[in-house]
């Protein structure tokens, strides 16, 4: 038995598909990953890239809320 945390800064468009990927590797290790998910091609397969980040303004503004 063990804990993690892990953060990550996401830009969600409206209506965007995502996926969180916790990987955890020992107590107090793991690792978060994003992924932003889309249709892709006729067959309704799925595509996935990096999620979008905000801008460093945003996440300034952010911090401060």
């Amino acid at each position: 038995d063990g804990s993690c945390q892990a953060k990550t800064w996401l830009a969600p468009a409206e209506n965007g598909t995502y996926l969180l990927e916790l990987t955890y590797q020992d107590h107090g290790v793991c690792h978060l990953s994003c992924f932003e998910q889309s249709t892709a091609g006729a067959d309704g397969g799925v595509a996935q890239k990096p999620c979008p980040v905000p801008t460093a303004a945003q996440m300034a503004e952010a911090r401060d809320d």
